[in-house]
Protein backbone atom coordinates (compact mmCIF):
# COMPACT_ATOMS: atom_id res chain seq x y z
CA UNK A 1 0.00 0.00 0.00
CA UNK A 2 1.10 3.58 -0.61
CA UNK A 3 -0.44 7.03 -0.17
CA UNK A 4 -0.47 9.44 -3.10
CA UNK A 5 0.48 13.10 -2.82
CA UNK A 6 -3.25 13.99 -3.01
CA UNK A 7 -4.07 11.82 0.00
CA UNK A 8 -5.49 8.80 -1.82
CA UNK A 9 -4.41 5.23 -1.14
CA UNK A 10 -3.18 2.72 -3.71
CA UNK A 11 -3.36 -0.96 -2.75
CA UNK A 12 -2.20 -4.07 -4.57
CA UNK A 13 -3.34 -7.62 -3.83
CA UNK A 14 -2.58 -11.25 -4.61
CA UNK A 15 -5.92 -11.28 -6.49
CA UNK A 16 -4.01 -9.35 -9.21
CA UNK A 17 -6.04 -6.19 -8.67
CA UNK A 18 -4.75 -2.65 -8.16
CA UNK A 19 -7.21 -0.32 -6.43
CA UNK A 20 -7.21 3.41 -5.80
CA UNK A 21 -9.04 4.60 -2.68
CA UNK A 22 -10.02 8.25 -2.74
CA UNK A 23 -9.36 10.51 0.23
CA UNK A 24 -12.25 11.98 2.20
CA UNK A 25 -14.30 14.28 0.01
CA UNK A 26 -16.70 17.06 1.03
CA UNK A 27 -20.20 15.92 1.90
CA UNK A 28 -23.26 17.87 0.78
CA UNK A 29 -26.82 17.79 2.13
CA UNK A 30 -30.04 18.03 0.05
CA UNK A 31 -31.67 21.42 -0.48
CA UNK A 32 -35.21 20.02 -0.76
CA UNK A 33 -37.10 16.76 -0.44
CA UNK A 34 -40.36 15.05 -1.43
CA UNK A 35 -41.44 12.41 1.06
CA UNK A 36 -45.19 11.74 0.99
CA UNK A 37 -45.16 7.94 1.10
CA UNK A 38 -42.75 5.34 2.41
CA UNK A 39 -43.07 3.07 -0.65
CA UNK A 40 -39.72 2.64 -2.47
CA UNK A 41 -39.27 4.84 -5.54
CA UNK A 42 -37.84 3.28 -8.69
CA UNK A 43 -37.92 6.35 -10.92
CA UNK A 44 -38.21 10.15 -10.62
CA UNK A 45 -37.85 12.06 -13.85
CA UNK A 46 -38.03 15.72 -14.88
CA UNK A 47 -40.32 16.99 -17.62
CA UNK A 48 -38.34 18.61 -20.48
CA UNK A 49 -39.03 22.15 -19.18
CA UNK A 50 -38.03 21.19 -15.64
CA UNK A 51 -41.35 22.31 -14.11
CA UNK A 52 -42.88 18.90 -13.48
CA UNK A 53 -41.57 15.68 -12.00
CA UNK A 54 -42.95 12.18 -12.29
CA UNK A 55 -42.42 9.82 -9.36
CA UNK A 56 -43.14 6.10 -9.65
CA UNK A 57 -42.42 3.01 -7.64
CA UNK A 58 -43.83 0.18 -5.58
CA UNK A 59 -47.42 -0.24 -4.32
CA UNK A 60 -48.83 1.31 -7.55
CA UNK A 61 -47.07 4.62 -6.79
CA UNK A 62 -47.79 7.15 -9.58
CA UNK A 63 -47.32 10.86 -8.84
CA UNK A 64 -46.97 14.07 -10.86
CA UNK A 65 -45.49 17.00 -8.93
CA UNK A 66 -45.43 20.70 -9.77
CA UNK A 67 -41.88 21.73 -8.90
CA UNK A 68 -42.24 25.55 -8.64
CA UNK A 69 -44.97 25.18 -6.00
CA UNK A 70 -43.90 21.84 -4.58
CA UNK A 71 -47.50 20.61 -4.87
CA UNK A 72 -48.66 17.11 -5.72
CA UNK A 73 -50.83 17.51 -8.84
CA UNK A 74 -51.76 13.90 -9.66
CA UNK A 75 -51.70 10.78 -7.46
CA UNK A 76 -53.16 7.54 -8.75
CA UNK A 77 -52.54 3.82 -9.09
CA UNK A 78 -50.98 2.30 -12.18
CA UNK A 79 -48.70 -0.72 -12.53
CA UNK A 80 -48.19 -2.73 -9.35
CA UNK A 81 -44.58 -1.50 -9.46
CA UNK A 82 -43.48 1.21 -11.88
CA UNK A 83 -39.89 0.36 -12.79
CA UNK A 84 -39.14 2.98 -15.45
CA UNK A 85 -40.57 6.16 -16.99
CA UNK A 86 -39.78 8.97 -19.39
CA UNK A 87 -41.27 12.13 -20.92
CA UNK A 88 -41.61 12.79 -24.64
CA UNK A 89 -39.35 15.66 -25.73
CA UNK A 90 -42.34 18.01 -26.16
CA UNK A 91 -43.43 17.26 -22.61
CA UNK A 92 -47.01 16.28 -23.47
CA UNK A 93 -46.61 12.51 -23.10
CA UNK A 94 -45.32 10.27 -20.32
CA UNK A 95 -44.46 6.58 -20.72
CA UNK A 96 -44.16 4.07 -17.89
CA UNK A 97 -43.18 0.42 -17.71
CA UNK A 98 -43.93 -1.96 -14.90
CA UNK A 99 -43.90 -5.32 -13.23
CA UNK A 100 -47.16 -6.25 -15.02
CA UNK A 101 -45.18 -6.50 -18.31
CA UNK A 102 -47.14 -3.57 -19.78
CA UNK A 103 -46.05 -0.22 -21.19
CA UNK A 104 -48.50 2.63 -20.69
CA UNK A 105 -48.60 6.08 -22.28
CA UNK A 106 -50.22 8.93 -20.35
CA UNK A 107 -51.22 12.55 -20.82
CA UNK A 108 -48.41 14.28 -18.93
CA UNK A 109 -50.67 17.05 -17.58
CA UNK A 110 -53.79 15.21 -16.46
CA UNK A 111 -52.32 11.76 -15.85
CA UNK A 112 -55.06 10.19 -18.00
CA UNK A 113 -54.08 6.97 -19.77
CA UNK A 114 -53.86 7.21 -23.56
CA UNK A 115 -52.81 3.68 -24.53
CA UNK A 116 -51.50 0.39 -23.14
CA UNK A 117 -48.84 -1.49 -25.10
CA UNK A 118 -48.64 -5.24 -24.49
CA UNK A 119 -46.32 -7.99 -25.71
CA UNK A 120 -43.31 -8.12 -23.41
CA UNK A 121 -42.52 -11.54 -21.89
CA UNK A 122 -41.07 -10.03 -18.72
CA UNK A 123 -41.21 -7.03 -16.40
CA UNK A 124 -40.57 -3.81 -18.33
CA UNK A 125 -37.31 -2.25 -17.17
CA UNK A 126 -36.68 0.59 -19.65
CA UNK A 127 -38.74 3.01 -21.74
CA UNK A 128 -37.35 5.80 -23.88
CA UNK A 129 -38.91 8.06 -26.52
CA UNK A 130 -37.07 8.47 -29.81
CA UNK A 131 -36.20 12.14 -30.42
CA UNK A 132 -38.29 14.06 -32.94
CA UNK A 133 -40.36 11.06 -34.09
CA UNK A 134 -43.49 9.43 -32.69
CA UNK A 135 -41.76 6.25 -31.56
CA UNK A 136 -41.27 4.62 -28.16
CA UNK A 137 -38.66 1.99 -27.31
CA UNK A 138 -39.18 -0.41 -24.41
CA UNK A 139 -37.14 -3.30 -23.01
CA UNK A 140 -37.87 -6.04 -20.51
CA UNK A 141 -36.33 -8.57 -18.16
CA UNK A 142 -37.17 -11.21 -20.76
CA UNK A 143 -34.41 -9.88 -23.03
CA UNK A 144 -36.80 -8.37 -25.60
CA UNK A 145 -36.72 -4.84 -27.05
CA UNK A 146 -39.77 -3.42 -28.81
CA UNK A 147 -40.24 -0.37 -31.00
CA UNK A 148 -43.76 1.10 -30.92
CA UNK A 149 -45.56 3.62 -33.13
CA UNK A 150 -47.21 6.31 -31.01
CA UNK A 151 -49.58 7.13 -33.87
CA UNK A 152 -51.50 3.86 -33.53
CA UNK A 153 -49.88 1.92 -30.67
CA UNK A 154 -48.71 -0.85 -32.99
CA UNK A 155 -45.38 -2.63 -32.76
CA UNK A 156 -42.88 -1.58 -35.42
CA UNK A 157 -40.03 -4.00 -34.68
CA UNK A 158 -38.74 -6.49 -32.11
CA UNK A 159 -35.01 -6.63 -31.35
CA UNK A 160 -33.48 -9.85 -30.04
CA UNK A 161 -29.84 -10.16 -29.04
CA UNK A 162 -29.63 -10.22 -25.26
CA UNK A 163 -29.16 -13.63 -23.66
CA UNK A 164 -30.13 -12.37 -20.22
CA UNK A 165 -32.27 -9.68 -18.62
CA UNK A 166 -32.27 -6.08 -19.88
CA UNK A 167 -32.12 -3.37 -17.22
CA UNK A 168 -31.47 -0.17 -19.15
CA UNK A 169 -31.73 1.52 -22.55
CA UNK A 170 -30.65 4.89 -23.89
CA UNK A 171 -30.72 6.72 -27.22
CA UNK A 172 -27.83 8.93 -28.27
CA UNK A 173 -28.68 12.67 -28.38
CA UNK A 174 -28.39 12.64 -32.18
CA UNK A 175 -31.00 9.87 -32.35
CA UNK A 176 -28.78 7.49 -34.31
CA UNK A 177 -27.92 4.80 -31.78
CA UNK A 178 -29.82 2.76 -29.25
CA UNK A 179 -27.75 1.13 -26.51
CA UNK A 180 -29.15 -1.52 -24.17
CA UNK A 181 -27.56 -3.12 -21.12
CA UNK A 182 -28.27 -5.89 -18.69
CA UNK A 183 -27.16 -9.25 -17.38
CA UNK A 184 -28.22 -11.26 -14.36
CA UNK A 185 -27.88 -9.48 -11.03
CA UNK A 186 -28.34 -12.77 -9.15
CA UNK A 187 -25.47 -14.55 -10.87
CA UNK A 188 -21.74 -14.15 -11.31
CA UNK A 189 -21.91 -13.65 -15.09
CA UNK A 190 -20.61 -10.81 -17.28
CA UNK A 191 -22.87 -7.88 -18.12
CA UNK A 192 -24.27 -7.44 -21.62
CA UNK A 193 -24.04 -4.19 -23.61
CA UNK A 194 -25.42 -4.03 -27.16
CA UNK A 195 -25.39 -1.17 -29.67
CA UNK A 196 -28.18 -0.92 -32.27
CA UNK A 197 -28.72 1.30 -35.31
CA UNK A 198 -32.05 2.95 -34.54
CA UNK A 199 -33.05 3.92 -38.08
CA UNK A 200 -32.73 0.39 -39.42
CA UNK A 201 -33.46 -1.38 -36.11
CA UNK A 202 -30.38 -3.54 -36.72
CA UNK A 203 -27.74 -5.01 -34.42
CA UNK A 204 -24.40 -3.17 -34.61
CA UNK A 205 -22.12 -4.59 -31.92
CA UNK A 206 -21.98 -6.39 -28.60
CA UNK A 207 -19.48 -4.82 -26.20
CA UNK A 208 -17.65 -6.65 -23.41
CA UNK A 209 -16.25 -5.05 -20.30
CA UNK A 210 -18.24 -5.27 -17.07
CA UNK A 211 -17.75 -8.29 -14.82
CA UNK A 212 -21.39 -8.19 -13.62
CA UNK A 213 -24.79 -6.85 -14.75
CA UNK A 214 -25.09 -3.37 -16.30
CA UNK A 215 -27.66 -1.07 -14.63
CA UNK A 216 -27.47 2.33 -16.31
CA UNK A 217 -26.31 4.02 -19.51
CA UNK A 218 -25.62 7.72 -20.11
CA UNK A 219 -24.44 9.64 -23.17
CA UNK A 220 -22.45 12.83 -22.86
CA UNK A 221 -24.18 15.84 -24.41
CA UNK A 222 -21.50 16.18 -27.11
CA UNK A 223 -22.18 12.56 -28.20
CA UNK A 224 -18.50 11.68 -27.80
CA UNK A 225 -18.68 9.48 -24.72
CA UNK A 226 -20.93 6.84 -23.22
CA UNK A 227 -20.82 5.70 -19.59
CA UNK A 228 -22.18 2.48 -18.09
CA UNK A 229 -22.55 1.38 -14.46
CA UNK A 230 -22.44 -2.15 -13.08
CA UNK A 231 -23.14 -4.33 -10.06
CA UNK A 232 -19.38 -4.90 -9.87
CA UNK A 233 -18.99 -1.35 -8.54
CA UNK A 234 -17.44 0.06 -11.69
CA UNK A 235 -18.41 2.80 -14.11
CA UNK A 236 -16.79 2.58 -17.53
CA UNK A 237 -16.51 5.61 -19.79
CA UNK A 238 -16.05 4.78 -23.48
CA UNK A 239 -15.27 6.69 -26.63
CA UNK A 240 -18.54 6.44 -28.55
CA UNK A 241 -16.87 6.23 -31.96
CA UNK A 242 -14.59 3.30 -31.09
CA UNK A 243 -16.37 1.96 -27.94
CA UNK A 244 -12.95 1.64 -26.31
CA UNK A 245 -12.79 2.20 -22.54
CA UNK A 246 -11.16 5.55 -21.68
CA UNK A 247 -11.80 5.57 -17.92
CA UNK A 248 -12.82 3.02 -15.29
CA UNK A 249 -14.20 4.56 -12.10
CA UNK A 250 -14.18 1.97 -9.32
CA UNK A 251 -16.39 2.23 -6.24
CA UNK A 252 -16.23 0.25 -3.01
CA UNK A 253 -19.96 -0.62 -3.19
CA UNK A 254 -22.39 -1.59 -5.93
CA UNK A 255 -23.45 1.27 -8.18
CA UNK A 256 -26.69 1.66 -10.09
CA UNK A 257 -28.00 5.04 -11.38
CA UNK A 258 -25.55 7.27 -13.22
CA UNK A 259 -25.69 10.31 -15.52
CA UNK A 260 -23.62 13.01 -17.16
CA UNK A 261 -24.61 16.59 -16.33
CA UNK A 262 -26.04 18.63 -19.26
CA UNK A 263 -22.74 20.48 -19.72
CA UNK A 264 -20.71 17.28 -19.45
CA UNK A 265 -18.52 18.50 -16.59
CA UNK A 266 -19.89 16.10 -13.96
CA UNK A 267 -20.72 12.40 -13.88
CA UNK A 268 -23.08 11.55 -10.99
CA UNK A 269 -23.08 7.97 -9.68
CA UNK A 270 -25.51 6.46 -7.15
CA UNK A 271 -24.05 3.90 -4.75
CA UNK A 272 -25.41 0.98 -2.79
CA UNK A 273 -24.88 2.79 0.52
CA UNK A 274 -27.37 5.51 -0.47
CA UNK A 275 -24.76 8.16 -1.29
CA UNK A 276 -24.18 9.81 -4.67
CA UNK A 277 -20.67 10.63 -5.81
CA UNK A 278 -19.88 13.43 -8.24
CA UNK A 279 -16.90 12.90 -10.55
CA UNK A 280 -15.08 15.73 -12.32
CA UNK A 281 -14.93 14.61 -15.97
CA UNK A 282 -11.78 16.66 -16.62
CA UNK A 283 -9.63 15.11 -13.88
CA UNK A 284 -11.76 11.99 -13.26
CA UNK A 285 -11.59 12.55 -9.51
CA UNK A 286 -14.46 12.45 -7.05
CA UNK A 287 -15.06 15.90 -5.61
CA UNK A 288 -18.37 15.70 -3.69
CA UNK A 289 -20.46 13.14 -1.83
CA UNK A 290 -24.23 13.70 -1.62
CA UNK A 291 -25.40 12.00 1.58
CA UNK A 292 -28.96 11.63 2.76
CA UNK A 293 -30.73 8.56 1.37
CA UNK A 294 -31.35 5.66 3.72
CA UNK A 295 -30.81 2.59 1.55
CA UNK A 296 -30.11 1.97 -2.11
CA UNK A 297 -30.41 4.84 -4.59
CA UNK A 298 -32.43 3.62 -7.56
CA UNK A 299 -32.57 6.68 -9.82
CA UNK A 300 -30.99 10.06 -10.47
CA UNK A 301 -31.36 12.78 -13.08
CA UNK A 302 -30.02 16.28 -13.61
CA UNK A 303 -32.53 19.07 -14.15
CA UNK A 304 -32.56 20.55 -17.67
CA UNK A 305 -30.44 23.53 -16.58
CA UNK A 306 -27.94 21.34 -14.73
CA UNK A 307 -28.24 23.34 -11.51
CA UNK A 308 -30.09 20.64 -9.59
CA UNK A 309 -29.81 16.87 -9.31
CA UNK A 310 -32.83 14.79 -8.29
CA UNK A 311 -32.27 11.39 -6.68
CA UNK A 312 -34.73 8.72 -5.54
CA UNK A 313 -34.41 5.50 -3.65
CA UNK A 314 -35.56 2.68 -1.47
CA UNK A 315 -36.36 5.05 1.41
CA UNK A 316 -39.33 6.45 -0.54
CA UNK A 317 -37.97 9.98 -0.90
CA UNK A 318 -36.93 12.23 -3.78
CA UNK A 319 -34.10 14.54 -2.80
CA UNK A 320 -32.85 17.62 -4.64
CA UNK A 321 -29.24 18.79 -4.56
CA UNK A 322 -27.73 22.09 -5.67
CA UNK A 323 -24.99 21.51 -8.23
CA UNK A 324 -22.04 23.85 -8.56
CA UNK A 325 -19.98 23.02 -11.62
Amino acid sequence: MAFTSQGGLVSASLDRSLKYWTPDIPSQRPIAEFAGRADPIWVSTYSPNGKRMFVGGEAHRFELWDLPSGQLMVAKQAHETIRCAGFYHLGDLLATGGSDQDVRVWDADSGEEIMTLRGHPGMVSAVVFAPDVMMLISACDGGVIKLWSLDNGQGMATLLGHQRQIYCAAISPDGKRLVTGGGDWTGNVPGELIVWDLASAKFVKKVDGHRLAIWAISFSADVRQIATSSSDGSVKVRDLATLEVRQTLQHTTRVRPMSFSPNGKILAVGRGDGSIRLWDTTTWRQHTSLDGHDGFTFYLQFGPDGKKLATAGHDGTVRFWGIDD
